[in-house]
């Protein structure tokens, strides 16, 4: 199988299931425990956290483990909501992961107001736009810093500057880019963030949340799986390490991947524009729904995205496609393909074929056009 899906999730790597091999039989105790095996295991999590503090520029203190990076972004704006004394408006994007648009309806049910900005076609915030909708009621602001659906930067440092002119707090969603761009918070200044271990090579079910010291309202609640927490720690290590060199091949892929769709004259669009994550790639395919190019692929053992859920017969639109002001239909025409570590120009050469093979056996040879075809 090629898989083509990292955006997703992706394999445990061979350093940090052997560091979670180690823990998990040597370093068992339960942090709460007062006895040796218990302060050796409540040790070592203290290390990743300051650790995990270190490579995000942040304080130890405000390190927190979660389940994943869905929990850590409702904890995360909880949190701040908590805290906050100017309101009940919020600001973020019909952008955001599912997660964080979930936890906006049911925040909207508790008596919250939030607005959802419009986006650019770029898939960027309009800081004009944003500071236009201030309020003198706004506590909070949600955004990612790379769009999961087709990797769009935000411009995290300028939000977070307007914020802090206004006295606003800033969720940021880092679930995409941590481990593959810069995070520094002492420059950013956001107050809470989130992110996940299985996207950088490490456990499911371990998450990041950072909170800055100042939000007193969190307590980090049940046994901490140490194992987990160890490997998640070795993966974002490397990942930093590693950081320049991956940013560089994958730039080198997209750019085979934009070449290779170019010149086999695919009815595609690339979304975006040139200031996304490398590794993230969003398609649009003219005239086919993107359940359907996914299944194609799948028959030919590669694995991609939709960008959306999905179950066979119905795929809902993709939020990131509706959020830059297209129709449902056009927003299910979307697919992601995203890189990762093991992800080679062959395979890429395979993904277009297949896609150019696709849409040949749709095409009218009279017309030269798709026929509308889904699933």
């Amino acid at each position: 199988m090629i898989y083509l899906d990292y955006a997703s999730t992706t394999p445990m790597r061979t350093e940090a299931i052997d560091v979670y091999r180690e823990v998990a039989t040597s370093i068992y105790g339960n942090t709460h425990s007062l006895h040796d095996v218990g302060t050796t295991a409540h040790s070592l999590v203290e290390a990743c956290k300051e650790k995990l503090a270190e490579l995000i520029n942040g304080d130890k203190n405000g390190v927190f483990f979660t389940s994943g990076g869905t929990e850590a972004n409702e904890c995360g704006i909880r949190a701040l909501l908590a805290s906050a004394q100017n309101g009940k408006h919020i600001i973020t994007t019909k952008m955001e992961h599912a997660s964080i648009l979930h936890t906006c309806e049911d925040l909207e049910q508790e008596g919250y107001e939030v607005t959802y900005l419009a986006v650019e076609q770029s898939g960027r915030v309009c800081l004009d736009a944003l500071k236009s909708a201030i309020r003198e009621d706004t506590a909070l602001f949600i955004f990612q810093h790379v769009n999961h659906e087709m990797g769009a930067v935000q411009p995290i440092e300028e939000i977070a500057l307007l914020a802090e002119e206004h006295g606003i707090f800033v969720h940021c969603d880092v679930v995409q880019s941590f481990g593959k761009l810069p995070i520094d918070l002492k420059r950013w200044r956001v107050h809470s963030l989130s992110a996940s271990s299985h996207k950088i090579y490490g456990p499911k079910g371990c998450g990041l949340l950072y909170l800055h010291p100042s939000i007193s309202v969190y307590t980090q609640k049940g046994t901490l799986d140490t194992p987990s927490i160890a490997a998640f720690t070795t993966a974002s290590e490397l990942a930093y390490k590693e950081m320049d060199n991956t940013r560089i091949e994958h730039t080198q892929l997209r750019e085979q991947l934009h070449a290779l769709l170019a010149s086999h004259h695919l009815p595609v669009t690339v979304e975006g524009d040139d200031e996304v994550l490398p590794s993230i790639v969003g398609i649009s395919v003219h005239w086919l729904q993107g359940q359907y190019i996914m299944l194609q692929c799948n028959r030919y053992n590669i694995a991609i995205s939709t960008g959306s859920a999905c179950q066979v017969g119905h795929q809902h639109p993709s939020y990131s496609m509706l959020a830059l002001g297209k129709t449902a239909d056009e927003a299910k025409q979307f697919v992601r393909v995203s890189f990762g570590r093991h992800t080679t120009k062959e395979h890429i050469e395979a993904f277009v074929n297949v896609l150019t093979r696709t849409c040949a056996e749709l095409c009218d040879p009279y017309e030269k056009t798709l026929s509308p075809k889904t699933v």
